[in-house]
């Protein structure tokens, strides 16, 4: 058991990420970044990848590279 990584900066790239550490590798979910080139986690380019998420009972833990950025775009993301 363990986290696959979804690189968030190209969605499509993260959905197959995903798929494949859930799927092919039976891992629990992936890893990803607090940060996507200054974009917030509510812009619509991530959907697919918190759908597939979902579709699939993935956990995703957010790594905590720099927590004040993480905790601008929780917030930005719950508005």
């Amino acid at each position: 058991m363990g986290f696959g990584l979804a690189r968030l900066a190209v969605s499509d790239l993260a959905v197959q990420q995903l798929e494949t550490a859930m799927k092919k590798q039976g891992l629990k979910g992936a890893a990803i970044g607090t940060s996507v080139l200054d974009e917030n986690f509510s812009d619509p380019k991530f959907h697919p990848v918190w759908a597939k998420a979902e579709e699939l009972g993935a956990v995703l833990f957010m790594h905590p590279a720099s927590p004040p950025e993480l905790a601008k775009r929780c917030a930005a993301a719950a508005s």
